[in-house]
């Protein structure tokens, strides 16, 4: 969102496609969007505030058919979690980022189609390509890619044990009175972010409650932490105001395990009890 409010300040005309209530643009509303002097698409793969999982490959095949146009993706959050293809889906560039795959803070990665061209963020010398000058960060590069190999291990392997603790979270927190989740279900929504709201309840509140007993979880995203109260993605997918206020994120890892989820539904459901009394 900023990087396109940044191009607009260049005079770059953006347009954005609308989502259904699961988060998710129809690839039909993405291709009637394109003018004449469309240059780029840019999606991301999965959502990172309730993890809508986009057609990847149905854009970028109906994106291939458009000779000027560049296909981008943001694959932070799927990448190691939900598998894509990168050629098969004609995509021209996408963006990784080491912290999301427990790799090191500050390093990314952008892959880019040979075919396709680039101009540098900046000026400078010639190395890697001419495309990034300056000295290498050797030491950031080396742990993002022992972490991208340790991912797409992990991805093999236990994918569909990651799958099996996002569903048993999923089931616990429709079990609890007062809360409603945000998130399509898979395979439309990815296993490892599961949105969901107490309306009523303030997110910061619930939040520091169960920090208090050393659980952690979060409010919209990081990006967007610090803007507005209410969740901008909820409230595109039509949900009213105080399902977008009060909406919350799980964010789950390959090392999470079925009883931590347990432990989180219990002080959850504690916390809403305290909470709704207490506010009662």
């Amino acid at each position: 969102m900023m990087h396109a409010k940044a191009l607009k300040k260049e005079g770059y005309d953006i347009t954005y496609v609308p989502v259904n209530k699961n988060g998710c643009v129809a690839v039909e509303d993405v291709e009637k969007s394109i003018r004449e002097d469309t240059i780029l698409i840019s999606i991301m793969h999965v959502n990172n505030e309730i993890g809508s999982i986009q057609p990847i490959q149905s854009i970028g095949e109906m994106a291939n058919r458009y000779p000027k146009l560049l296909f981008h993706v943001d694959n932070v959050q799927g990448f190691g979690k939900i598998p894509l293809n990168l050629k098969a889906c004609k995509i021209d560039f996408a963006t990784i980022s080491a912290h999301k795959i427990h790799g090191l803070r500050g390093n990314g990665i952008v892959y880019m189609n040979k075919s396709k061209r680039i101009a540098p963020l900046l000026d400078g010398g010639g190395q890697e390509n001419a495309k990034r000058p300056g000295t290498e960060n050797l030491a950031g590069i080396v742990s993002m890619v022992k972490a991208m190999r340790l991912i797409k291990t992990r991805e093999q392997r236990a994918l569909p044990a990651l799958q099996e603790v996002g569903q048993y979270l999923r089931k616990g927190l429709k079990s609890i009175d007062k809360v409603f989740i945000n998130s399509p279900e898979p395979p439309i929504g990815a296993p490892h972010i599961v949105n969901f709201s107490i309306p009523g309840l303030k997110p910061e509140v619930v939040i520091h409650t169960l920090g208090e007993e050393d659980i952690f979880i979060s409010t919209k995203s990081a990006c967007s932490s610090k803007h507005m109260d209410d969740s901008r993605i909820v409230s595109a997918c039509g949900f009213d105001g105080e399902r977008s206020k009060s909406a919350m994120r799980v964010s789950l890892s390959y090392e999470n395990t079925k009883a931590e989820i347990d432990t989180l539904l219990k002080h959850l459901q504690q916390a809403v009890s305290y909470l709704t009394e207490v506010m009662g």
